[in-house]
């Protein structure tokens, strides 16, 4: 829904806001997932899915907000920095945000605390937009995600929202793409269990 890229395919000419990266520059070919009109292009495609009656729907790991591109550290969109403003009661441009959270002091603790929040509020709510568009259609349809690592922390929180009244389930993160990653295989068997840690033991895990 959201992808890391449309692998040098042409741009979607869909007019939705487009993640913008931590130096104002525009990731292209990524929505943000808080705009009205990418929310309601979501529901309506998950309700196609969820009429062909699948066994379960699964979101891919790319559902988040940082991508490959080394100036992608989140969202900061208008959209987002709204979301940031309604939430903390202060308004930020996105220059000073990022000033003022690279300080020290309670003051920027307490803007990267709330910039966090809003970053994660903001993949919640489409997941509630997910899960609302597949209980229209059928709600025992079973709503799970995959683990990315830039949302290790907010993967429990986002499958109990996918999952509606259902049993949350959970794909991990964990494939070895490369040869190389022969030499790292004990890391990746340590990063699945610290995954699976972080969950609670009613929610089902898939493997990778």
């Amino acid at each position: 829904l959201l992808c890391h890229g449309e692998r040098g395919q042409p741009r979607s000419p869909a007019p939705f806001q487009r993640m913008v990266n931590a130096d104002g520059s525009l990731l292209g070919t990524v929505f943000c997932p808080l705009d009205p009109g990418f929310q309601h292009y979501v529901a309506d495609g998950i309700r196609r899915i969820a009429t062909a009656a699948p066994d379960f729907i699964l979101t891919d790991d790319d559902v988040r907000l940082v991508h490959g591109a080394a100036v992608s550290k989140g969202c900061f969109c208008p959209l987002h920095l709204d979301l940031f403003r309604q939430r903390s009661g202060r308004a930020f441009s996105r220059e000073a945000l990022l000033e003022t959270a690279a300080c020290t002091g309670p003051e920027a603790e307490a803007i990267r605390r709330h910039w966090h929040e809003s970053e994660e509020e903001s993949l919640l709510q489409l997941g509630r937009v997910i899960r609302t568009a597949v209980d229209e259609i059928n709600p025992s349809l079973r709503a799970g995600v995959c683990v990315n690592p830039s949302l290790i922390l907010l993967n429990d929180r986002l499958s109990r929202t996918m999952a509606g009244k259902n049993r949350p389930f959970i794909r991990l993160a964990g494939a070895c793409y490369q040869e190389s990653y022969n030499k790292r295989f004990p890391y990746r068997i340590d990063f699945i269990l610290r995954q699976r840690r972080l969950l609670p033991e009613t929610t089902e895990v898939l493997l990778e």
